[in-house]
């Protein structure tokens, strides 16, 4: 079913709304399951928040710490220069290993550096013509293998294979062992994916999106593109999908992908058929829990919708404008989430929200005095993260008093 992608309009389904799962809540092992222990989040507790410094760097306000890695009795950090660190779960000021995976005074632009662990090994992104994969226990570099071309991507390990995606829109595949490129893909646009955009593994293919409207899915193994969609002809001629700035998630047997001209899209991943088109965008990668998608577009209005006919259940109008600075700037939401049986969004406003996911109340808002711009890690009823604020990266553990 495709839909009008003109309506804008902002309503509620009743029937629907009662018809909302809420997933089974089990805790967080691999840094994308994002459901602990009920009764973990007390909004009428008292929150326990530990800071803790990122070594002796520092970068600029306009350059993000992402997603640290919490994994047994290690945490793994990176800042956006190209330095990576492990450090004890207990005590997280003790550093067990420091590791600068490229030459920081070479590198230009550099928003963030990105990193995944597989086994023993920390794969790290740091937006740079470099891929490195270290020894996670003795923070030794195994490999290094130059592209040609700056990967913006998380780095994805499926099988032996390490796929990233680069700024010109090619798609990279490395072996694990030994760093070997294994198959190079090069999309017809010249427009480049987004940094926040991911590749999304989906059984033996990886689903890639790309500013110019395209996307592709392609064979793991080999390298061949399986099918590739052009949305803009799925689109009114008077339409343009670009920006496809979220990571396409998995719906049932569809990938569903939104950019940041009003379009949220849901193709069948086995033909690339589109089953349903809407006309909300959005620049934060979406989010499904049970039967629905949630999403903020780039009014910041937050929307639930049903996942087999993008249906808008329901919507609320979140804030719009920041409020620590004195100019009349726009508050941007950088991710969604769920813990327990509450949505949490983070934004540029230095703030957790905790959200009702049935009609999207505001329960309760958290100023965290940083800026956070991936989903909270959670692990033994505690909530991991990294952010920056004044050129300072720090790492913080929030605990609810009544979860000790």
């Amino acid at each position: 079913m495709v839909l009008d992608i003109r309506d804008n309009s902002v309503e509620q389904s009743s029937l629907l709304l009662s018809s909302i799962l809420i997933p089974k809540a089990v805790e967080s092992t691999d840094n994308s399951v994002l459901y602990p222990e009920n009764g973990m989040i007390d909004t009428g507790g008292k929150l326990k928040i530990n800071r803790y410094k990122i070594g002796n760097f520092s970068f600029t306000q306009k350059k993000n710490a992402y997603d640290p890695i919490v994994t047994g009795s290690r945490i793994y950090v990176a800042d956006p220069q190209g330095i990576v660190q492990a450090r004890s779960i207990d005590n997280p000021d003790h550093v067990l290993w420091s590791v600068a995976v490229v030459d920081s005074s070479r590198i230009k632009d550099v928003q963030a550096t990105k990193i995944t662990k597989i086994g023993n090994s920390i794969i790290v992104a740091p937006m740079y013509n470099v891929i490195t994969n270290i020894n996670s226990k003795t923070g030794k570099i195994l490999w290094q293998t130059k592209i040609n071309d700056i990967a913006e991507s998380r780095p994805v390990v499926i099988g032996d294979n390490v796929i990233v995606s680069t700024k010109n829109s090619n798609v990279y595949a490395l072996a694990i062992k030994d760093g070997g490129i294994k198959w190079v893909v090069e999309s017809e646009s010249s427009k480049g994916t987004l940094k926040a955009s991911n590749p999304l593994v989906v059984g033996n293919n990886i689903i890639v999106a790309y500013r110019s409207g395209y996307i592709e899915a392609i064979e793991i193994n080999s390298g061949n593109v399986k099918w590739k969609k052009n949305l803009n002809y799925v689109a009114r001629e008077y339409e343009y999908f670009y920006d496809f700035d979220a990571t396409p998630i998995m719906s049932d047997h569809n990938v569903v992908a939104s950019d940041m001209n009003n379009h949220t899209v849901s193709i069948n991943i086995a033909n690339g058929n589109v089953d349903w088109i809407i006309g909300k965008g959005t620049q934060t990668d979406l989010h499904k829990a049970g039967n629905v998608i949630y999403m903020i577009d780039g009014s910041n209005v937050l929307i639930a919708l049903e996942e087999k006919s993008g249906t808008m259940i329901w919507s609320k109008q979140m804030r719009k404008k920041l409020n620590y600075t004195e100019t009349d700037a726009s508050l941007l939401y950088y991710t969604i989430s769920m813990i327990d049986d509450k949505l949490l969004l983070t934004n540029s406003n230095r703030e957790l929200q905790i959200v009702d996911p049935k009609g999207g109340e505001l329960l309760h808002t958290i100023d965290i005095g940083c800026s956070l711009v991936h989903k909270p890690i959670v692990k033994n009823n505690k909530l991991y993260m990294t952010c920056s604020k004044n050129g300072v990266s720090e790492f913080l553990v929030l605990q609810w008093q009544d979860a000790i």
